[in-house]
């Protein structure tokens, strides 16, 4: 028996332009299961497990969803598809569902608010809705959640738009794609001594604003790159991969001392660290929900590569993260680094 694996759709074309008897396949495991019993003898085979066009999704010119007739589930769950249904859907479908979800949670959190409970020892009980505003009653929290959520959009834009600009803009293969993200991940996890070691030496909020001018550096000439360039944009995600270094030790920290600041340790620390985690998942949604609708209205259509379209997409994934990240840094300065700022 002979097995015949083509890698590209044109190879299995024209093997089975001349052996038109072969046994088509894309697993085998029936089929071989049969031949080592010698339940069935088969001469040639045809094997499609390797053929790449069949295992892809990808969008077309007029916005149709082309998917590949040996495509597994999985990457329809995790792949770009998944993250393209609310735009084949359409934005006024996707915010008309978000809309109704947002309603079903307010009300629940609704009865949850009806319970009376303390806030801290010592004082009366009172409403679940008045104690889980006691955070953002405090003005240095709110100073500090005012850096973190605009840092905190800056970062979400570009991981929302990364696929989109890596396929289009860059143009790079489905294979080198995840090693970007990689080398992203990796940079700053690595970066993680020379962040500790600087917060011994210029204090936190020094240290977080060197990260955010690090990211600004390495994403200011995003817009200029273009297809071909997947070393100069592998650069681009090493060098902001050293800057999230910081992001991952400095806001927490910052976080932790504003809690020991305002006397609330073991009392009321669930309550903040519920708030700095709903903001770091509206961070994430805020960017998707104003970028990918923005985009759309500015042109730009997944797969079409449009100049236009790749404009706009250059102009989102670069520039406005740079924009967010020189507010933050201003708002780090005024409220936490300045000598007359309040700590």
């Amino acid at each position: 028996m002979s097995v015949a694996t083509p890698k590209s759709l044109d190879e299995a074309l024209s093997f089975r332009r001349t052996n038109q008897d072969a046994l088509v396949i894309a697993g085998g495991t029936d089929l071989m299961v049969e031949v080592n019993f010698n339940r069935r003898k088969v001469e040639d085979v045809l094997s499609l497990s390797r053929v790449e066009e069949l295992r892809q999704v990808s969008i077309t010119k007029d916005q149709s969803v082309r998917i590949g007739a040996a495509t597994p589930w999985a990457a329809l769950e995790t792949g770009e598809l998944s993250s393209l249904l609310p735009a084949l859907a359409g934005w006024q479908t996707t915010s008309i569902f978000l809309g109704a979800a947002l309603l079903v949670a307010l009300w629940t959190w609704s009865r949850v608010f009806q319970v009376n409970a303390p806030v801290l020892s010592g004082t009366v009980a009172s409403p679940v809705a008045n104690a889980m505003a006691l955070p953002i009653r405090q003005s240095l929290f709110l100073k500090l959640l005012v850096v973190f959520m605009l840092n905190g959009i800056a970062s979400a834009v570009p991981a929302s738009l990364v696929m989109f600009f890596v396929e289009d803009q860059i143009q790079a293969s489905a294979d080198i794609a995840p090693w970007f993200l990689g080398a992203y991940f990796m940079a700053g996890v690595v970066s993680l001594p020379v962040w500790l070691k600087l917060i011994q030496k210029w204090g936190l909020p020094k240290t977080w604003g060197v990260g955010m001018l690090l990211a600004i550096v390495s994403f200011a000439s995003v817009s200029f790159l273009g297809p071909g360039d997947e070393q100069l944009f592998l650069g681009v995600c090493i060098a902001s991969g050293i800057a999230l270094g910081a992001d991952m030790v400095v806001p927490g920290a910052l976080l932790n001392r504003v809690i020991d600041h305002l006397g609330h340790r073991g009392e009321a620390e669930g309550l903040y660290l519920g708030w700095w985690n709903l903001i770091s998942k509206f961070n994430l949604a805020l960017a998707a929900g104003l970028c990918l609708p923005l985009l759309a209205s500015w042109g730009y259509a997944p797969g079409a590569r449009s100049v236009e379209g790749l404009h706009a997409l250059s102009l989102a994934y670069g520039v406005l993260p740079c924009i967010l990240k020189t507010a933050a840094v201003a708002a780090l300065f005024y409220f936490w680094i300045q000598p007359s700022a309040n700590r």
